[in-house]
Order: C-alpha cells, then sequence, then structure tokens
C-alpha cells in the first residue's frame, strides 16, 4: 500500500491542502502551503512539510520492520516444513524397519539359524579323526606361538623336552617339547632360565 498523509489530529485523510497565492515564491514555495482538515486541524508553510516527511519517515520504518518480520516468519516457516517432512521420512523409515524386522524374527531367522546350526553339526560330524601313534600334544596345553604343528607331534621323549626343568607348557602342565635347533619350547622358558643361572651364578658369587 503507498504511502499516504493523513491527519496528524483526526487520522483521516479528510484534508486539503491549498497554496496562498499572495504569499507564492520560487524562492521559498513551502512558505505558501496551507493545510486545513475537517476536524479544524490547520497547518501553515513549513509546519506542512516536516508533517509530511515525519510520517513518511515512520511509515517507511514500519514498513521496514514489517517487511523483515514477515521474512523471519518465512523462514521460520520453512524450517519447520523441513523439520517435520524429515520426521516424516524418518518415521516412514523407522516403520519400515520394524516391520522387516519382524517379518525376519517371525519367519527368516528361525529358518536361517536351523541351517546354520544343521551345517555346523553336519560339518562337524563328518570331519575324519585322525589317529597317531604317537601321545599327541594338545594345543590348548600351551602357548600355540611357541611351538611350530610340526614339533607338537615329536614323540615326548627325555632328550626332545624343554631344557628349562620348570617348564609348564606341556601336558598335564609338564615340560613341552622343544623348538627344532633349541633347547628350549619357548623363549619365555628360555629367559626364565637364564634369570635363574644369573641369581644362582650371583648367590654363589657373594659366597
Amino acid at each position: 500500500m503507498p504511502f499516504r498523509m493523513v491527519c496528524p489530529k483526526c487520522d483521516t485523510v479528510a484534508f486539503s491542502i491549498e497554496r496562498e497565492r499572495r504569499y507564492y515564491s520560487k524562492a521559498d514555495p513551502v512558505a505558501s502551503l496551507i493545510f486545513s482538515c475537517q476536524c479544524g486541524k490547520r497547518l501553515y508553510g513549513k509546519d506542512v512539510e516536516d508533517e509530511y516527511k515525519r510520517q513518511k519517515k515512520d511509515y517507511e520504518n514500519d514498513h521496514h520492520n514489517q517487511g523483515h518480520e514477515k521474512t523471519e516468519q518465512n523462514q521460520l516457516a520453512h524450517v519447520e516444513r523441513s523439520r517435520r517432512q524429515q520426521m516424516k521420512v524418518a518415521m516412514a523409515y523407522r516403520a519400515e524397519f520394524e516391520a522387516n524386522r519382524k517379518g525376519a524374527g517371525d519367519g527368516e531367522a528361525p529358518a536361517t539359524r536351523a541351517g546354520d546350526n544343521a551345517g555346523r553339526t553336519g560339518n562337524q560330524t563328518a570331519r575324519p579323526v585322525a589317529h597317531s601313534p604317537h601321545p599327541a600334544i594338545l594345543p590348548s596345553t600351551f602357548n600355540a606361538g611357541s611351538v611350530s604343528a610340526e614339533e607338537r607331534t615329536v614323540p615326548a621323549d627325555g632328550d626332545e623336552l624343554c631344557a628349562w626343568h620348570n617348564c609348564t607348557r606341556g601336558p598335564g602342565n609338564g615340560r613341552a617339547v622343544r623348538r627344532k635347533n633349541s633347547k628350549y619350547c619357548s623363549r619365555a622358558c628360555s629367559n626364565a632360565n637364564a634369570r635363574f643361572r644369573f641369581k644362582k651364578r650371583k648367590k654363589s658369587d657373594e659366597e
């Protein structure tokens, strides 16, 4: 809506602005203005121009504020619409996920688990068991990383056992089979024997 001046007294447009010809001057044309309203309000000369500028300034400020508020309202409305859309998509995805999980839990999952269990049972049953003429050393009785697979099948003779007399890495916490090209079954036993010999030698020197 374009700006339009109103009467400062009655806030209406029932007024007229005329020019007094006797006082008209090109040097100061505003001095001859006469503002006359039906409510009796009258303004002359410079007062008419000042009132017009004041009202126009207030109108522009109000229009700017209204435009700014409208922009903020539009932004808030856009954010709210985006949030609702995201919420709607999230709820739809959740509903689909719950439906798929429920369907999988009711039908597919048990069959799959049963098939997996049957497969594992069948594999375990069909697995051949190797019988060795020598007493085997089980990997669970000692550190699997200390003795190779080849050395685990070596017969447990006295010369083949670990040189560390306190070794407990073999069957029944006994001495384990030594490694190839070594007197010990592991680095730990080698270090333990070295510490034992060092303490023994130190004790002998003190005596």
